[in-house]
C-alpha cells in the first residue's frame, strides 16, 4: 500500500512568525518532521511539502516532491482539505496509493517510529482514518467550564464530584499523525464517523502554537536522548 506523506508549511503564522522556519533543537522546525518522514515511509511512498513559500520548499532534502501552494488556500482560515486536494492533484498515478498521511511540521517530537507504527495500526483497522492522540488526565472535560459574566459554568456538570479515578478516560487530538483514505478524501473529508485512533506518550505529543510551545520543543529536542 503506497502513500503520500504530505507536510503542510504555510509562512504565514499569528502565534508564531515564520514558525516553520525557526530554530528548535539546533534546525529549523520544519526539519524535524521532513526526517521523521524520510525514515517512516516505505517503498513507494511519496513524501512532499505542500507551501506558499519558496523558502519554506527549499528544505526540501532529495527525495521530497514540493508543492507550490496557491494563495487562496494558504491562510488561516483556507480548509486543510482544500491543501490535501491541491497536492493529490500534483501527485502522478494517485489511484495506485492508498491514502494520505498527514504530517504537521508543528509536532517536531512526533519520532518515526510512531509515524510506522500509526500506517500499521491503520492497516490491521477497518476504518477510513486515523487520528493520532494523547491521554488527557489533569485536562479532563470533567475539570472544565465555561465563563459566562465572570462566572464559571461546568461543561460536564454531572461529572464535578467524581473522583480521578472514576473518570471514563478522556483522549485530546495531538496533531501528530492523520491517515486519510482516498476513498474518503474524495468525498471531502479528512476523517470519518468512527476514525481509529492512535494513543501516544505525552512526552511525543506537543503541538506548537506560540511562543511557549516553541521554547519547550526547543528544550525537548535539545535534550531528546535524557528527556523522552
Amino acid at each position: 500500500m503506497r502513500y503520500l506523506f504530505l507536510i503542510p508549511a504555510r509562512i504565514g503564522s499569528k502565534g508564531v512568525k515564520r514558525k516553520n522556519l525557526r530554530t528548535v533543537g539546533g534546525k529549523p522546525l520544519i526539519d524535524w518532521t521532513i526526517n521523521a518522514a524520510l525514515n517512516s515511509r516505505k517503498e513507494g511512498d511519496i513524501v512532499a511539502i505542500s507551501s506558499d513559500s519558496d523558502e519554506i520548499l527549499s528544505r526540501a532534502k532529495s527525495g521530497v516532491e514540493k508543492i507550490l501552494r496557491p494563495k487562496d488556500i494558504s491562510g488561516d482560515t483556507a480548509p486543510m482539505i482544500d491543501v490535501i486536494s491541491h497536492a493529490i492533484e500534483a501527485i502522478q498515478d494517485w489511484e495506485e496509493f492508498a491514502g494520505v498521511v498527514l504530517l504537521q511540521p508543528t509536532c517536531p517530537i512526533r519520532h518515526e517510529m510512531h509515524i510506522k507504527q500509526a500506517v500499521e495500526l491503520f492497516e490491521s483497522s477497518d476504518c477510513d482514518s486515523l487520528i493520532s492522540m494523547s491521554k488527557e488526565d489533569d485536562f479532563h472535560p470533567a475539570r472544565m467550564y465555561k465563563m459566562i459574566d465572570g462566572k464559571l459554568s461546568p461543561y460536564l456538570d454531572h461529572m464535578q464530584t467524581l473522583l480521578r479515578q472514576q473518570l471514563d478516560s478522556a483522549y485530546h487530538r495531538n496533531g501528530s499523525v492523520y491517515i486519510s483514505d482516498r476513498g474518503l478524501l474524495s468525498t471531502g473529508k479528512i476523517w470519518g464517523n468512527s476514525p481509529v485512533g492512535f494513543v501516544m506518550p505525552r512526552e511525543y505529543s506537543l503541538n506548537v502554537d506560540d511562543e511557549f510551545d516553541l521554547m519547550i520543543a526547543d528544550l525537548l529536542l535539545s535534550h531528546q536522548s535524557k528527556v523522552c
